[in-house]
């Protein structure tokens, strides 16, 4: 009884703790909007810290949480959580170069924003995820874990 009473309040602190850095990246990232997200400026800088530390916040809290996580909605956050930095990583160079100097690009920016959007975040994912394989082979051959 002892155990199942912690593990509801731990889920309970965990759930709060999730909500209150959504709120905090919700509110974070308005205020990016508002003022600017470009590194140029101060306030790029630390709306870019801000974002890191509370998108840390909502994944240290989240994997407090008990519960079950073979399921679909687990797999893919683990696996989102897992490859983010790597999508971060290349998202900005690789999208700007091809909103500037793709032909193919500019040309479907023309006829559908949505497609275009699926097209950047489809090839940020995937550029993301080799970047990831590429540094966990180098850690790996290097043995760095």
């Amino acid at each position: 009884a002892y155990l199942s009473k912690k593990i509801k309040l731990k889920n309970k602190l965990s759930i709060i703790g999730v909500c209150l850095f959504i709120v905090l990246t919700y509110m974070v990232a308005c205020n990016g909007l508002k003022f600017g997200i470009h590194t140029d400026n101060i306030s790029g800088y630390l709306w870019h810290s801000l974002m890191a530390l509370c998108l840390g916040g909502i994944i240290f809290f989240f994997q407090l949480l008990d519960f079950e996580t073979n399921n679909f909605i687990m797999k893919l956050i683990l696996f989102i959580s897992k490859y983010e930095y790597g999508i971060y990583i290349v998202h900005l160079v690789l999208m700007l170069n091809l909103l500037q100097g793709s032909e193919i690009i500019q040309f479907v920016q023309t006829k559908s924003i949505l497609i275009t959007i699926f097209i950047l975040t489809f090839l940020s994912l995937m550029s993301g995820i080799v970047y990831s394989f590429l540094v966990d082979g180098v850690r790996t051959f290097f043995g760095a874990e």
